[in-house]
């Protein structure tokens, strides 16, 4: 066993190096809200400005769009003067939309067709309401959600944003959309219930309604048709809610105690199974990842040049890849990671096999190896399964197994076509069913000799 902790110490210290979240830095003094990439390099994020009225603040008339196009190594900022935007959907390299209020409190819809270099302002049929989430599938067909104090609306263009048509009105507000399709979308709002169509937005059903107190869903995501998670929260009341049969039912996700969460702004999913959430205030500033739907979350480090009270709220997270995400912020925030948020803390506070009886991961064969090797592991009850390979800095590499897979013996095969000679580590984490507290995570290296 005191080779297991050396290989589990030299992971950590090279996970603590070159992993986790990283703060980036600043290039706006605005608040961050929406973050987005259309692939690794290219990506925008959203900022509002505020001011007072002489009472309270309030958002100013003007906002903030961030570009980067070299993966967030530098950004540019344009400050836009006529209104403040909260939504923002990119189609492709040239093409985005942002919306938002007018100084007369009407609905804002800004288009971009040079990738964010300049927006201009595009008129809307619609203007009652403020709007406050937008998304296009492609160039022609889009969404956009809005309220104001006594209703709230959904409309629908078909041809670029030229028309827009009202679909649905409503006394509830609106905070966000989510289409997976021309016909079947969520929306989500202040009332905490969350609506479907499966029309286009022409008819909206309730789908889920909280069976106690009623607070705000903030953001909806659907990993693929049947997965998806919804998150909110006030104050410190922390709300998450999960689907894996395309909305059919709702499984809320119960924080104990209640008031011991932080409000929840944002959520991503790389797939059916992982995904984050981001928020903030009471409880403080919080990161958190799931592994199984939505079902159970884990808390991440925060970088350690930032403390609880820096910022009060993370606002959005976004991934371009199952490892590499950003997530933004109050007052400029930018954090990214290339681990998918892993840290010392991640791998130290779980358990290893030496608590768990029956969970083993044996050293691989050949060792050393050229070009490919055979991994085993032994299981002794039904467990969800991720099997993932690392570099000497903690990079994430490939993940050979990621499933559920009943007590036995299992063996996995590694091809390091193209890498070079050196030391690479493999790490099993395992989740027995029923038990998400009993974490199994053991760390073993290999060589490959070309």
């Amino acid at each position: 066993m005191k080779s297991l902790y050396t290989l589990i110490i030299l992971f950590v210290v090279s996970q603590t190096t070159f992993g986790q979240w990283v703060l980036q830095p600043k290039v706006t003094t605005a608040d961050l809200i929406q973050v987005r990439f259309i692939d690794r390099n290219t990506g925008w994020a959203l900022g509002r400005f505020w001011e007072s009225n002489g009472t309270r603040l309030v958002p100013a008339h003007k906002a903030s769009v961030l570009r980067t196009t070299d993966a967030g190594g530098s950004w540019t900022e344009l400050i836009l003067e006529n209104g403040s935007l909260h939504g923002l959907s990119i189609v492709n390299k040239s093409i985005g939309w942002a919306v938002g209020t007018t100084p007369g409190g009407a609905g804002l819809i800004v288009k971009t067709t040079d990738g964010g270099l300049s927006w201009f302002l595009r008129d809307s049929s619609a203007t009652r309401s403020e709007f406050w989430s937008v998304q296009f599938l492609d160039e022609l067909h889009g969404w956009i959600g809005g309220w104001n104090d006594s209703a709230s609306s959904i409309t629908r263009t078909t041809d670029g944003g030229l028309t827009w048509h009202a679909q649905y009105d409503t006394s509830r507000d609106f905070y966000e959309l989510s289409f997976v399709d021309a016909m079947n979308g969520w929306v989500v709002g202040s009332s905490g219930k969350i609506y479907k169509t499966s029309d286009a937005g022409s008819s909206w059903q309730a789908v889920y309604e909280p069976s106690a107190f009623s607070s705000p869903l903030r953001r909806i995501q659907f990993a693929d048709r049947l997965h998806g998670c919804a998150v909110g929260g006030i104050a410190a009341t922390e709300t998450k809610v999960w689907t894996s049969d395309g909305g059919v039912s709702w499984n809320a996700v119960v924080t104990s105690p209640p008031t011991a969460g932080s409000s929840l702004h944002g959520v991503w999913f790389t797939d059916a199974n992982t995904g984050w959430c981001v928020g903030g205030a009471n409880a403080g500033l919080t990161i958190q990842k799931t592994t199984d739907g939505g079902k159970t979350w884990v808390k991440q480090a925060l970088p350690s040049s930032m403390t609880l009270y820096d910022i009060a709220y993370f606002e959005d997270v976004v991934f371009v890849s199952p490892t590499e995400g950003w997530i933004v912020g109050d007052k400029g925030t930018i954090l990214k990671t290339t681990n998918g948020g892993e840290s010392t803390t991640g791998i130290a506070d779980r358990r290893t096999d030496a608590a768990m009886p029956g969970y083993q991961l044996h050293q691989n064969y050949p060792n050393p190896f050229n070009p490919s090797t055979a991994i085993s592991f032994q299981l002794s009850a039904v467990s969800f399964v991720r099997l993932k390979i690392f570099d000497v800095l903690g990079r994430e590499l490939g993940m050979i197994v990621n499933e559920v897979q009943k007590p036995g013996l299992y063996t996995a095969r590694w091809d390091a076509l193209g890498l070079p000679s050196g030391i690479y580590y493999y790490q099993l984490e395992a989740v027995p069913q029923g038990d998400a507290s009993e974490r199994v995570v053991n760390v073993k290296k290999m060589l490959l000799l070309r």
